[in-house]
């Protein structure tokens, strides 16, 4: 991951906890864990934290099913000012329009284009 794909306040993971973005100074990352702030530099592997519906609940999203429940992998919808596809219920694949959404910090930034809102 590079520093240039970030927003302050991004949520990503490094090789040992979750952490959010609190400054970027080049290829420089600094974050906020559960500890002190620590640098991360651009070259140790930081991560995407997967998206999950269980994030989006979490931040507020509402959620209906698209097609029949009672079918194996029902299609849901999460809106909260904008609509996230789930196509298939038993698996945590994301899409708004025809985009796929991978990881929670994907989700941040285009929330945030889109509505000038902080998720």
């Amino acid at each position: 991951m590079k520093a240039n794909e970030l927003r302050l306040g991004n949520i990503i993971k490094t090789s040992s906890e979750q952490v959010e973005v609190k400054a970027i100074y080049g290829n420089r990352i600094l974050t906020q864990g559960k500890g002190p702030l620590a640098l991360v530099l651009e070259d140790i592997r930081l991560y995407g934290v997967p998206l999950t519906k269980d994030y989006l609940l979490g931040k507020g999203f509402s959620s209906h099913f698209t097609s029949d429940p009672q079918e194996v992998g029902a299609s849901l919808q999460y809106v909260k000012g904008i609509k996230i596809d789930q196509p298939d219920e038993d698996q945590d694949n994301f899409y708004f329009d025809n985009l796929q959404i991978n990881f929670v910090h994907d989700l941040q930034n285009l929330y945030f284009a889109l509505s000038k809102e902080e998720l």
